[in-house]
């Protein structure tokens, strides 16, 4: 494993006790909101997930679409010249 990947594991076990030390205490108390200051701040260091933007999702897309209208065309639209060509050879 990477570093990245354990300090994100050790982040997600911390992230873990505080949430379990906040359903133990008393929602009104000041540790209870200490916790939730420190539980936010723990979210703030969590790495964000990488994201697909949506200009690829359109170039996805596009290709699909390109694929997909040849491959009907080629069902829809057989190409005979190959045929003729071999009967012009038989004579």
């Amino acid at each position: 494993m990477s570093t990245t990947s354990e300090n994100t594991e050790t982040l997600d076990e911390v992230i873990d006790l505080v949430q379990r030390a906040m359903a133990q205490a008393e929602p009104g108390s000041k540790e209870f909101g200490k916790m939730v200051d420190q539980l936010s701040k723990l979210y703030a260091l969590k790495p964000e997930k990488p994201r697909v933007k949506p200009e690829t999702w359109a170039t996805i897309g596009a290709n699909l679409l390109g694929i997909g209208a040849i491959l009907y065309h080629e069902r829809a639209h057989v190409v005979a010249t190959k045929a003729i060509g071999f009967v012009s050879k038989l004579r």
